[in-house]
Parts: C-alpha cells; sequence; structure tokens
C-alpha cells in the first residue's frame, strides 16, 4: 500500500507509553496538539489483523507504533500502519481500478502493484473529518459555573 505524497508531513513512530485513550480513541501528544490516531488495520475492515490489539490502548510493551503524519486540509491526523518501508518518489501510473472501498487505484512502484490509498475515504470512514476549532465555544464553557 501507498499514500500520494502530497497527503504525508512526517513519518513518526510512537511508543505505546505515549498512546493514550480520549472515548474510544487512541490519541498521543503531537507537537503541543492532540493527534488523533487511525488504525489502518480498523479503517479497512477485510484488512483486520491483531495490531496492539483492537479494543483499548495498545498493550503496554509491545513495540513502538509506525505513524504516517497526514496533512489533511490544515489538520495533522496520524495512520498507524504495520510498517512502513519507504518513501518512493516516482510517476504511477494507473493499473487497475479500485477493488476496495479506501483505495484510489493499483499502480506498480518499484516493480511492485501497491494499492494507493484514498486518504479522504478513510479519515471518512474513521470519522475524522476536519472541522473548525471551537475556541469561542470552549472559552465560553470556561466562564460557565
Amino acid at each position: 500500500m501507498a499514500i500520494p505524497l502530497d497527503a504525508l508531513a512526517r513519518l513518526e513512530e510512537f511508543s505505546v507509553e505515549q498512546v493514550e485513550m480520549s472515548g474510544s480513541q487512541w490519541v498521543t501528544q503531537y507537537r503541543g496538539q492532540i493527534l488523533r490516531l487511525i488504525r489502518l488495520n480498523v479503517v479497512m475492515a477485510e484488512r483486520r489483523h491483531k495490531l496492539h490489539g483492537l479494543q483499548g490502548a495498545p498493550a503496554p510493551g509491545s513495540g513502538p507504533l509506525q505513524v504516517l503524519v497526514l496533512n489533511q486540509e490544515g489538520h495533522a491526523v496520524g495512520l498507524v500502519v504495520e510498517r512502513i518501508l519507504d518513501i518512493v518518489e516516482d510517476w504511477a501510473d494507473v493499473k487497475a481500478a479500485a477493488t476496495q472501498a479506501s483505495v484510489l487505484c493499483s499502480v506498480v512502484i518499484g516493480g511492485r502493484v501497491t494499492e494507493l490509498l484514498d486518504i479522504p475515504a478513510i479519515l471518512k470512514t474513521a470519522g475524522t473529518v476536519p472541522r473548525p476549532q471551537r475556541d469561542a465555544a470552549m472559552h465560553a464553557a470556561r466562564g460557565a459555573h
């Protein structure tokens, strides 16, 4: 699998001790913000593999999380993947149409058939559609008793 390079902001690795729960969602503190972590194996149901558990926080002592930090409409979101293989900037010709939701198409990159992920569709499936900050509402709530 691959993502369009223009969607990628950074590659990160987080220890499981850095992952916290916000409701049923994994999050981590990242550069002064709360970064929502979307588990690709959960969003893409037909590819579910047990990656640090599907419920609750990752198991303590399990390996670090490989995260693609994406910049979508000015908001950062972390996409947790099983592993990051490489960064390759290459022109990819579409070789086949998408075979499942969350995939744009299949391409050949580095001599391998690769599914190009549809990041907006993944964010929509995960319920992570960027929305305006609610600073005014937060200020008003602080003054209420």
